[in-house]
């Protein structure tokens, strides 16, 4: 929360400034969610990511984050 609300905060001159078509298109709060969760909510998965290294190495001995599967 530190990140999204002080460090990082979504600054509506700023987005206009950088985008300035997207923001004459979409609404300026589609844009502040959009910034919240990539801010917020994806350090969660990564937290989610590792537990779930965590807890296959532990029950079966191997365990990557980022590993693709394909079959």
């Amino acid at each position: 929360m530190e990140r999204v609300l002080f460090s990082d905060p979504f600054v509506k001159e700023t987005h206009h400034s950088k985008k300035p078509l997207y923001a004459a298109l979409v609404p300026d709060e589609i844009f502040k969610g959009s910034h919240f969760e990539r801010r917020f909510v994806t350090s969660f998965g990564k937290v989610r990511e590792k537990l779930a290294v965590v807890a296959a190495t532990e029950g079966l001995g191997y365990g990557t984050m980022g590993h693709r599967i394909d079959g």
